[in-house]
């Protein structure tokens, strides 16, 4: 449970660190070798997505502690990417987590899902939380929407997937209104795994 948590709290603070500036806070440009065409293969060969080619990719510096941003591992179990629209700036927030031993997503790993949610959002207040189960590319995955309303910005509405196992790839993005952007469902289905966990 613990581990999860760390997932669900780096998200919350990366989609909170999303700027419209040329770098955002916290992270650096991505090497240009893991991208090919709008395709972005993770540094430990775990898994592909793909995203529309114009997008630009930046690297979470420390999403979980003085990690190594290219690859998780037992000890720092998540990193993170952001790929962003430059003319728009609509993003992708790409996390990939270990955690050795980790089940199949079920319905109880979605309902520990929305309490470390809600948790690692506060003082923000979470509402309207829903999430199915699927399954994307052989492999058992979480749907999840929910609305995130602040004391000092209009509500905002978060869309994810959590796609794996012990190696789970995590995809979200936050939207003014209540409808899921069509390049998120587009980005969740080109997930394709490199290797067998």
């Amino acid at each position: 449970m613990h581990k999860n948590s760390g997932v669900v709290a780096a998200a919350a603070v990366l989609m909170g660190l999303l700027t419209i500036a040329a770098t955002p806070a916290g992270m650096a440009p991505l090497p240009a070798q893991y991208l090919h065409d709008g395709t972005f293969r993770s540094p430990d060969g775990w898994f592909e997505i793909h995203v529309p080619m114009r997008y630009e990719w930046f690297e979470m510096r420390a999403v979980d502690g003085n990690a190594d941003p290219r690859w998780p591992d037992a000890v720092n179990s998540t990193v993170a990417w952001l790929a962003r629209d430059p003319k728009t700036f609509d993003d992708l927030v790409v996390m990939e987590s270990y955690t050795p031993g980790a089940d199949v997503i079920s319905e109880a790993y979605a309902t520990a899902f929305e309490e470390q949610t809600r948790e690692a959002v506060k003082p923000e207040v979470m509402s309207d939380f829903s999430a199915e189960l699927l399954t994307f590319g052989g492999e058992r995955s979480l749907h999840y929407r929910y609305r995130l309303t602040g004391s000092t910005r209009p509500p905002i509405y978060r869309f994810g997937y959590v796609i794996g196992m012990a190696t789970k790839v995590m995809l979200s993005t936050s939207e003014a209104k209540p409808t899921e952007p069509k390049r998120l469902i587009q980005s969740a289905i080109s997930v394709r795994w490199l290797k067998e966990s």
